[in-house]
């Protein structure tokens, strides 16, 4: 966490990035005013994507 106005606003894009769109999770939040945002990080047990092969 830093002081307001000293991050760099890239957090949730990149979040959204490696949690959706390269391992096809959800990036879901609940926001209680007054008392702040809880975000949700969900990841499927095996990835959509195809293991690397090196020979």
């Amino acid at each position: 966490t830093k002081e307001v106005g000293r991050g760099t606003g890239q957090g949730l894009s990149l979040s959204h990035h490696i949690v959706v769109e390269e391992h096809g999770g959800t990036l879901t939040f609940e926001t209680e005013p007054g008392r702040g945002t809880t975000f949700f990080i969900r990841l499927p047990v095996a990835s959509k994507r195809v293991p690397e092969t090196r020979f």
